[in-house]
Protein backbone atom coordinates (compact mmCIF):
# COMPACT_ATOMS: atom_id res chain seq x y z
CA UNK A 1 0.00 0.00 0.00
CA UNK A 2 2.76 2.05 0.39
CA UNK A 3 4.94 1.77 -2.34
CA UNK A 4 1.17 2.60 -4.37
CA UNK A 5 0.83 5.77 -2.25
CA UNK A 6 4.62 7.26 -3.15
CA UNK A 7 4.15 6.26 -7.10
CA UNK A 8 1.02 8.49 -6.87
CA UNK A 9 2.41 11.21 -5.12
CA UNK A 10 5.27 11.23 -7.25
CA UNK A 11 3.01 11.18 -10.50
CA UNK A 12 0.70 13.79 -9.16
CA UNK A 13 4.24 15.92 -8.59
CA UNK A 14 5.55 15.04 -11.97
CA UNK A 15 1.76 16.30 -13.51
CA UNK A 16 2.69 20.05 -11.50
CA UNK A 17 6.11 20.51 -12.62
CA UNK A 18 4.98 19.67 -15.82
CA UNK A 19 1.92 22.42 -15.72
CA UNK A 20 4.12 24.70 -14.27
CA UNK A 21 6.84 24.53 -17.03
CA UNK A 22 3.70 26.00 -19.63
CA UNK A 23 2.09 28.24 -16.80
CA UNK A 24 5.19 30.60 -16.29
CA UNK A 25 6.04 31.51 -20.12
CA UNK A 26 2.42 31.72 -21.24
CA UNK A 27 1.73 34.48 -18.47
CA UNK A 28 5.20 36.19 -19.74
CA UNK A 29 3.79 36.70 -22.60
CA UNK A 30 0.49 37.53 -21.99
CA UNK A 31 1.90 40.44 -19.04
CA UNK A 32 3.67 41.71 -22.09
CA UNK A 33 6.92 40.77 -20.21
CA UNK A 34 9.03 40.09 -23.35
CA UNK A 35 10.06 42.97 -25.35
CA UNK A 36 12.31 42.60 -28.25
CA UNK A 37 15.12 46.05 -29.62
CA UNK A 38 15.71 45.28 -33.50
CA UNK A 39 18.81 46.59 -33.78
CA UNK A 40 20.84 47.23 -36.51
CA UNK A 41 23.93 45.17 -38.39
CA UNK A 42 26.62 48.02 -38.01
CA UNK A 43 25.65 47.50 -33.67
CA UNK A 44 27.16 44.26 -34.03
CA UNK A 45 30.91 44.87 -32.94
CA UNK A 46 32.16 41.06 -32.79
CA UNK A 47 31.93 39.82 -37.13
CA UNK A 48 31.28 36.31 -37.78
CA UNK A 49 34.23 34.35 -38.04
CA UNK A 50 35.17 31.40 -41.28
CA UNK A 51 34.52 28.15 -40.49
CA UNK A 52 38.07 26.84 -39.69
CA UNK A 53 37.89 23.87 -42.10
CA UNK A 54 37.12 25.89 -45.53
CA UNK A 55 39.56 26.26 -47.37
CA UNK A 56 40.09 28.66 -50.73
CA UNK A 57 40.19 25.64 -53.83
CA UNK A 58 41.85 28.26 -56.08
CA UNK A 59 44.80 28.55 -53.60
CA UNK A 60 44.71 24.33 -53.09
CA UNK A 61 48.00 22.78 -54.90
CA UNK A 62 47.29 19.14 -56.01
CA UNK A 63 50.25 16.85 -57.30
CA UNK A 64 49.27 15.58 -60.68
CA UNK A 65 48.99 12.05 -59.68
CA UNK A 66 46.20 12.84 -56.44
CA UNK A 67 43.21 11.82 -56.63
CA UNK A 68 40.44 14.15 -56.69
CA UNK A 69 36.23 14.16 -57.08
CA UNK A 70 34.87 15.89 -59.66
CA UNK A 71 32.06 16.89 -60.44
CA UNK A 72 31.43 17.35 -64.57
CA UNK A 73 28.26 19.50 -65.33
CA UNK A 74 27.21 18.85 -68.64
CA UNK A 75 25.76 21.78 -70.66
CA UNK A 76 22.41 19.94 -71.49
CA UNK A 77 19.47 21.09 -68.88
CA UNK A 78 18.35 18.88 -66.40
CA UNK A 79 14.94 17.63 -65.99
CA UNK A 80 13.99 20.05 -63.60
CA UNK A 81 14.84 23.16 -65.00
CA UNK A 82 13.45 21.27 -68.35
CA UNK A 83 9.68 21.85 -67.22
CA UNK A 84 9.18 18.91 -65.63
CA UNK A 85 7.33 18.78 -62.41
CA UNK A 86 8.67 16.64 -59.01
CA UNK A 87 4.64 15.57 -58.10
CA UNK A 88 4.43 12.30 -60.38
CA UNK A 89 7.76 12.80 -61.97
CA UNK A 90 7.88 8.61 -61.99
CA UNK A 91 4.56 8.57 -63.85
CA UNK A 92 5.45 10.98 -66.04
CA UNK A 93 6.76 9.01 -69.47
CA UNK A 94 7.99 12.39 -70.81
CA UNK A 95 10.64 12.85 -67.94
CA UNK A 96 11.71 10.00 -68.12
CA UNK A 97 12.67 9.47 -71.72
CA UNK A 98 14.34 12.79 -70.82
CA UNK A 99 15.93 11.67 -67.86
CA UNK A 100 16.96 8.11 -70.03
CA UNK A 101 18.56 11.02 -72.76
CA UNK A 102 20.41 12.88 -70.07
CA UNK A 103 22.01 9.52 -68.87
CA UNK A 104 22.71 8.38 -72.04
CA UNK A 105 24.63 11.14 -73.18
CA UNK A 106 26.16 10.93 -70.14
CA UNK A 107 27.33 7.47 -70.69
CA UNK A 108 28.29 9.09 -74.40
CA UNK A 109 30.81 11.75 -72.46
CA UNK A 110 32.13 8.97 -70.22
CA UNK A 111 32.94 6.61 -72.92
CA UNK A 112 34.32 9.36 -75.07
CA UNK A 113 36.55 10.54 -71.78
CA UNK A 114 37.37 6.92 -70.95
CA UNK A 115 38.97 6.36 -74.62
CA UNK A 116 40.76 9.23 -74.34
CA UNK A 117 42.08 8.77 -70.75
CA UNK A 118 42.78 5.22 -72.09
CA UNK A 119 41.31 3.87 -69.15
CA UNK A 120 37.64 3.24 -67.31
CA UNK A 121 36.64 6.47 -65.49
CA UNK A 122 35.75 5.86 -61.86
CA UNK A 123 32.37 7.34 -61.86
CA UNK A 124 30.61 7.82 -58.80
CA UNK A 125 26.96 9.68 -59.23
CA UNK A 126 25.39 10.23 -62.12
CA UNK A 127 22.47 12.77 -61.61
CA UNK A 128 19.68 14.08 -64.01
CA UNK A 129 16.99 14.88 -62.06
CA UNK A 130 18.47 18.70 -61.07
CA UNK A 131 21.52 19.22 -62.12
CA UNK A 132 22.84 17.24 -65.43
CA UNK A 133 26.12 16.05 -63.65
CA UNK A 134 29.15 13.01 -63.62
CA UNK A 135 30.60 12.74 -60.64
CA UNK A 136 33.98 11.31 -60.26
CA UNK A 137 37.39 10.35 -59.18
CA UNK A 138 40.56 11.15 -61.29
CA UNK A 139 43.80 11.92 -60.96
CA UNK A 140 44.22 15.93 -60.84
CA UNK A 141 46.74 16.32 -63.57
CA UNK A 142 43.90 14.65 -65.85
CA UNK A 143 41.07 17.50 -65.33
CA UNK A 144 42.14 19.52 -68.00
CA UNK A 145 41.70 16.73 -70.88
CA UNK A 146 38.63 15.89 -69.73
CA UNK A 147 37.61 19.36 -69.82
CA UNK A 148 38.21 19.77 -73.48
CA UNK A 149 36.66 16.42 -74.22
CA UNK A 150 33.30 17.10 -72.96
CA UNK A 151 30.65 19.41 -73.46
CA UNK A 152 30.85 20.91 -69.75
CA UNK A 153 29.72 24.21 -68.57
CA UNK A 154 31.91 24.01 -65.43
CA UNK A 155 33.68 21.64 -63.19
CA UNK A 156 33.95 21.53 -59.83
CA UNK A 157 36.77 19.11 -57.51
CA UNK A 158 37.62 18.24 -54.05
CA UNK A 159 39.76 15.62 -52.48
CA UNK A 160 37.62 12.53 -51.75
CA UNK A 161 39.00 12.43 -48.24
CA UNK A 162 36.57 14.99 -47.18
CA UNK A 163 33.14 13.39 -49.14
CA UNK A 164 30.85 11.70 -46.13
CA UNK A 165 29.77 8.93 -48.47
CA UNK A 166 33.77 8.37 -50.43
CA UNK A 167 34.40 4.45 -49.00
Amino acid sequence: MRNRFTTRLISMLLVFVLLAGFVFPASAVAGNGVSFDLIGNSAVSNPLRPRQNETNQSTMVYDDNEIVRVSIVLTQTPTLQAGFSTLGIANNNQAMNYRNQLRNDQLAVTARIEQAMGQKLDVVWNLTLAANLISANVKYGQIKDIAKRSPVSSRWFWKPAICPWNP
